[in-house]
């Protein structure tokens, strides 16, 4: 009888062990042996989940062989939900549990503050054009509501992009348009060596793949919630202030989508500690600190950014060459695809593409 009781003594602490570190099986293994009096014991050792209870006693609950940090089913019978392995994404059912479905070019999934993005395979690396807008602004200084994001700036320009994953990670990469050579080419492969695209933003992965549609899921929060139009910086030359970006204020407030267009609509706030005032002393013509006039409280602004990510279309627009005689707004290609050519410049028209909504209509 006292051997009976240090087996179970023994396997009782084993059982313990296992189910804090699954990990530590085999040294758990070991100590039971020893405990039944050799290799004999073995055949009263249950699965690693916990030791096999002697014939005649009572079956221990089915909770105490799940391992610490399982779900529990939500009824008798159903099947557990796996917990994810160490460094990977929650299951995509868990990730938007309770989340609203929002259909458009991409699904998109929203919850509170917070927006996924499904992706699916043929999703990375396909062109797409992302276009900001202001949607609300401070009334001077150029940051007016209703303004297009300038395409001649050098940052938060209208442009094309692309997703792309570096295993758990996706960057939304701007690429880079401005050097161009026909593909498959040492010319373009010259090309790509020689000119940078550049990183707009990156989140990791949020979820393991679909089970049927083998999609994953995206945060948007970290794409789109930031100064890429870098408005602090416009808002710092205007002034002289120390105005930045506040994310702890900052949210993606709307998400709207249609099968050609999603859009994420984002408030962001920006924010001065303190405000600087011209010094006594200062040379003649030396820049003087300003403020907004328009502001309740010169310390504190918002503006609301539209963000529209659309596919591009299946049949793109005839191309036209710019004619110097003529005014236009013009886009400004390198193209080292003709070695003849006295300089790869090439310059197009931009157009805009309008389109009846009803095709039998009259013009």
């Amino acid at each position: 009888m006292r051997r009976l009781s240090s087996v179970k003594h023994v396997a009782g602490i084993w059982g313990r062990f296992v189910a804090r570190s699954p990990k530590a099986w085999a040294g758990a293994a070991v100590l039971a042996m020893i405990g039944s009096g050799g290799l004999g014991g073995c055949a009263h050792l249950g699965a690693p989940g916990g030791p096999a209870a002697p014939a005649g006693a009572a079956s221990a609950p089915a909770a105490a062989n799940v391992p610490v940090g399982t779900p529990a089913a939500s009824a008798p019978g159903a099947r557990p939900v796996a917990a994810p392995a160490p460094g990977q994404p929650p299951a995509f059912a868990t990730v938007i549990k309770d989340a609203k479905q929002i259909p458009g070019t991409f699904t998109l999934w929203q919850k509170d503050d917070k927006v996924w993005i499904e992706l699916a395979e043929k999703d990375f690396g396909a062109p797409l054009f992302l276009s900001p807008k202001l949607a609300s602004g401070i009334g001077e200084s150029g940051i007016f509501g209703g303004l297009m994001a300038r395409g001649s700036s050098t940052v938060g320009r209208p442009q094309l992009v692309e997703f792309r994953r570096v295993h758990n990670l996706v960057q939304l990469i701007g690429r880079n348009t401005a050097f161009v050579a026909a593909a498959g080419t040492p010319a373009a492969r010259a090309v790509q060596a020689g000119f940078s695209p550049s990183l707009i933003g990156s989140t990791p992965v949020a979820s393991a793949p679909h089970p049927e549609r083998k999609t994953v899921l995206i945060e948007a929060n970290p794409l789109f919630l930031g100064d890429w139009l870098a408005i602090g910086a416009q808002l710092q030359r205007a002034y002289r202030q120390g105005y930045g970006f506040d994310g702890r204020n900052s949210a993606i407030v709307a998400v709207r989508g249609k099968p050609d267009v999603v859009v994420f609509e984002v408030q962001n706030h920006y924010a001065t500690q303190s405000i600087a005032s011209a010094q006594p002393g200062s040379p003649p013509g030396a820049p003087v600190p300003g403020t907004p006039d328009t502001l309740p409280d010169a310390r504190s602004l918002f503006v609301k950014l539209h963000y529209s990510l659309s596919r591009l279309p299946a049949e793109p627009m005839a191309v036209r060459a710019a004619d110097p005689r003529i005014g236009f707004f013009t886009s400004t290609v390198n193209d080292f695809g003709d070695d003849l050519a006295r300089t790869p410049k090439k310059r197009f028209v931009n157009r805009w593409r309008l389109e009846k909504k009803d095709p039998a209509a009259a013009l």
